[in-house]
């Protein structure tokens, strides 16, 4: 059974603590974000990282991303590894740019984090600064994506993303919502390879 909860202002530190405790404890819960309802687990959590999928109904093959708060050293190693590319650097920083990099080039990431993924590592920084303070109270990087089911639109309302917990199993262990309505619009997603910047999305 999920756990409902409403975020306000006035309940912020309450909602921020449950949902820490949610995901320390190796759940995926789903969180509003600048952009949509995401599904969220712990970097290093591999029962949360499956349970993503599991809800989700994601093919395994497709990666996810890490939602990383803007206080970690991979923020850093990001933005040096774009000193080439001006308005891309400017797009990571604002949260409008999943910037996704081989194998190898991020040493800025745990080990046991990247043992939960092959291939290919994107990053994004958050813009909704309760979402970042989440991250930064989970060590600084959650796995992240949006909290509809694989081929289905994602929700940006609270009413949707209640409907859409009806079609999910297994349920996250948690759902905190929003009365306002998110933004929507995602972010791009560009790799930066030997070839340089490859639009994926």
């Amino acid at each position: 059974m999920t756990t409902l909860l409403q975020y306000t202002h006035d309940d912020r530190e309450e909602v921020l603590g449950q949902a820490q405790a949610a995901l320390e404890a190796g759940r995926a819960i789903i969180f509003p974000s600048d952009t949509v309802y995401a599904l969220l687990a712990g970097s290093g959590s591999a029962e949360g990282y499956a349970e993503i999928y599991a809800i989700k109904r994601r093919d395994p093959a497709q990666p996810l991303a890490l939602l990383a708060a803007p206080s970690h050293p991979v923020v850093n190693e990001v933005m040096k590894l774009l000193e080439d590319f001006e308005e891309e650097q400017e797009a990571f920083l604002c949260g409008e740019l999943t910037a996704v990099f081989p194998r190898g080039r991020l040493r800025k990431i745990p080990k046991e984090t990247l043992a939960l993924q092959e291939g290919s590592v994107g990053i994004r920084i958050p813009s909704w600064e309760p979402l970042c303070e989440l991250i930064e109270r989970c060590g600084g990087m959650l796995w992240g994506t949006s909290a509809n089911l694989s081929g289905s639109d994602p929700q940006t309302t609270s009413q949707e993303m209640q409907a859409a917990l009806q079609g999910m199993d297994p349920a996250p262990g948690m759902c905190i919502l929003l009365s306002e309505e998110l933004p929507g619009k995602v972010s791009d997603v560009v790799r930066f390879g030997p070839d340089g910047p490859e639009v994926i999305r």
